[in-house]
């Protein structure tokens, strides 16, 4: 077997750095970082659940960690009277 680069190796927690880079939050469009099973939004703080190595970056699944936003709707990517919960 070959030896694998660092580059194609998965970060601590199971993330493909490389795969890392190329991720934004899907609500606002900015960058990504890993944070225990996590990958969290730099601007909005909104957080994508990490699961078996595979980010979940669906917003039915995210984790609020910004207090000021409590909601997904509040998020200014959101239409006004979108909702984003399913019934």
């Amino acid at each position: 077997m070959q030896a694998e680069s660092g580059k194609d190796r998965p970060s601590r927690r199971g993330v493909d750095a490389e795969l890392l880079s190329l991720l934004v939050c899907p609500a606002c469009h900015e960058p990504l970082d890993e944070r225990d099973e996590l990958l969290v939004c730099r601007k909005c703080g909104l957080g994508y659940p990490i699961r078996n190595g595979i980010p979940v970056m669906l917003l039915s699944e995210v984790v609020h960690l910004d207090a000021g936003k409590t909601d997904v709707a509040d998020h200014p990517s959101q239409e006004p009277g979108e909702k984003t919960d399913k019934p």
